[in-house]
């Protein structure tokens, strides 16, 4: 499954273009209350952060959580109504 980063990073385009061009498949990311929510699998975490940092972002925080079955379900599902 993918992880769930959320980053910290300045200057966020920077930050978006290098997400944006990065080599690795999967990769997910949107900007959030001037934080950049980022998906992709838990092994590419180290490459995605090295590649931002080589392009001169700074990274200022980073948070790291991995979906939770209940979020996988919703997603599968469309929803958490009950039918």
């Amino acid at each position: 499954g993918l992880t769930r980063m959320i980053l910290d990073a300045r200057p966020l385009d920077k930050a978006m273009h290098v997400l944006k061009e990065s080599v690795i498949e999967e990769v997910k990311a949107k900007i959030i209350d001037d934080r950049i929510e980022v998906y992709v699998a838990s092994k590419h975490i180290p490459l995605v952060i090295k590649s931002m940092v080589n392009a001169g972002v700074d990274i200022y925080e980073y948070q790291k959580s991995i979906k939770s079955l209940e979020d996988q379900f919703i997603e599968l599902t469309g929803g958490n109504e009950i039918a």
